[in-house]
């Protein structure tokens, strides 16, 4: 299992975790908690910021 810690660092918002697994023999990849940076036009382009994946 590997977990990725992607946004939100130091922040209030835009907590975003990645979860990926192998699960009967598939890899698996999901979300948990995709939450939206608020505020401004810096806001903005972080949520379109592309995935690291």
């Amino acid at each position: 299992m590997k977990i990725q810690f992607l946004g939100a660092a130091g922040e209030v918002t835009g907590s975003r975790h990645s979860v990926e697994l192998t699960l009967a023999g598939r890899q698996r990849h999901f979300m948990v908690d995709y939450g939206m940076f608020q505020g401004g036009r810096e806001a903005t382009n972080k949520n379109i910021e592309p995935l690291p994946f």
